[in-house]
């Protein structure tokens, strides 16, 4: 396992039991891994499936795993992504595990036929095409068919056939030729380089094939990808995983997958139905709740404000008072919801992220500052995180969260007081133990409280507050206020 620091050590470590469990479940060969998009699904597999973890899991070398990611295929709408499977396999075969093209067996498979030894060229040369749109190296893998081409010389001077064909084999690896026998023979020739990668390690070592990120895909390649390997997962037919994979993990979020399959096939579709025949046990569903956690309260305890000697006043705030379990409840719903991901948390994890001191104008006072209202500090972090408050303001408003998924609710009463502090400000007017009033008919929103301010040299305003009748579910509406918040200190000039 490589070195980390324990924060993201926490990322592979929290699943990694519960997904052994899962692959040691008998007769499992094939498989969903499920979890929402930014919780470092992929970096946890890229980890799990590392020759240094698998050693630490099971004292050996337990799986070859062949990578897929179909995010990054360019498919036009008459080219067929299936050949994009099967030379992305060939590329992991021949590049990442070194499975050697000029193997007698293999070449031997390949010329087995006479109609694949007369047309070499039509084989070859669709696969070679797809370099470009697959960002692969090309000098590197042009080399190793460079290498099966000598093989082919080779056989051919052996029967005396004409040269002029090898020439032609040569001029068509530039071109994109179709053949009918195309995908039986890519297909055989995987199977042979797959049985060639056991005995070159271990026979007991099972090769799996993942396909990462599913659900980013076009979403009507991601059936099409689907229903390719259906075909094969029809034991009257075939016995097995297509290609002959010992395993076959789809990586997507499952929600996702069934909203688009209901978007494009009716809401009254059976999901499940369809989906069963695609993983053979139960779906594993990634769970990293800790290791979110742990890198929220880092990112929280890393504020600190750009003025000398402020460190006692940011610990106050964001490591003591409610501000900083505020801002905590805040992140983990955004990252459950999928508004934000861990990989923009990661770059402020271990950092101080230095906030300034600044007046907030407008407000009726001149003497009002940022550390004295602890909303506008929280919306100052954030936009340390989104980077620009139009992006923050229309996350919050499309943030619609009715229950919590990572944790329970903050206190909603002190949360909706620090915002009654900017929204109300209007009617206070920040003159301590006035009354403010919030309106908005739009959420059918109606509260109404009295401005507080602590009395401590780093003291702050706070809010109390009380619901009128017309108000009918504070959960519903938490992030809504908070935009309303950002929109407001954007119009008085606060936020440019």
């Amino acid at each position: 396992m490589s070195e980390q620091p324990t924060v993201y050590r926490l990322i592979f470590d929290e699943p990694n039991k519960p997904f052994i469990n899962h692959l040691n479940l008998p007769h499992n060969d094939r498989i969903i891994f499920s979890g929402a998009y930014g919780l470092g699904k992929s970096s946890f597999i890229l980890d799990f499936f590392s020759d240094e973890t698998q050693q630490a899991n099971f004292g050996k070398k337990r799986y070859n795993p062949i990578y897929l990611k179909p995010v990054n295929y360019s498919v036009a709408a008459n080219e067929d992504i299936f050949k994009y499977i099967k030379f992305d396999i060939l590329v992991e075969l021949i590049i990442t595990h070194k499975v050697p093209l000029d193997n007698e067996e293999i070449i031997d498979e390949m010329l087995a036929s006479t109609f694949i030894a007369n047309n070499a060229a039509d084989i070859l040369a669709p696969l070679l095409v797809m370099i470009p749109f697959l960002g692969k190296d090309y000098y590197d893998i042009y080399k190793e068919f460079k290498t099966l081409h000598t093989q082919f010389l080779q056989f051919k001077a052996e029967q005396k056939t004409d040269q002029s064909h090898a020439d032609e084999f040569l001029d068509s690896v530039f071109r994109q030729e179709g053949s009918i026998y195309e995908s039986n023979i890519y297909t055989e020739l995987i199977k042979r380089m797959l049985v060639k990668l056991k005995e070159l390690t271990d026979p007991e070592i099972e090769n799996i094939l993942i396909i990462d990120d599913l659900d980013r895909i076009d979403p009507h390649h991601i059936f099409r990808l689907f229903n390719v390997f259906a075909s094969h997962f029809d034991e009257r037919v075939e016995k097995g995983n297509k290609f002959g994979f010992d395993k076959v993990m789809f990586v997507c979020d499952i929600n996702n997958i069934e909203h688009i399959f209901r978007h494009i096939y009716g809401a009254g579709t059976d999901f499940n139905g369809y989906l069963d025949k695609f993983f053979s046990r139960h779906i594993h569903f990634f769970d990293n709740r800790k290791a979110v956690e742990a890198i929220i309260e880092d990112v929280v305890n890393g504020f600190v404000f750009d003025e000398p000697n402020s460190e006692e006043l940011a610990r106050n705030m964001f490591q003591r008072g409610g501000l900083g379990e505020t801002l905590k409840y805040i992140l983990r719903e955004l990252v459950a919801h999928g508004r934000i991901n861990l990989r923009a948390l990661f770059r402020f994890s271990k950092e101080k992220v230095p906030l300034p001191v600044r007046s907030v104008p407008n407000l009726g006072r001149s003497d009002i500052y940022n550390i004295h209202v602890p909303i506008v500090l929280l919306v100052e972090a954030l936009l340390r995180i989104f980077g620009d408050h139009h992006d923050l303001s229309q996350t919050l408003l499309s943030c619609r969260v009715e229950k919590a998924s990572m944790g329970s609710w903050l206190d909603r009463n002190e949360f909706l007081g620090m915002m009654g502090v900017v929204l109300g400000y209007r009617t206070h007017k920040f003159m301590v133990d006035s009354k403010y009033h919030f309106i908005d008919s739009e959420a059918g929103v109606d509260f109404e409280g009295r401005l507080a301010y602590t009395r401590k040299p780093d003291g702050f305003y706070s809010a109390e507050f009380k619901l009128n009748q017309r108000y009918s579910g504070p959960q519903q509406h938490t992030f809504y206020f908070l935009s309303q918040v950002v929109q407001l200190l954007k119009e008085i000039g606060y936020l440019r």
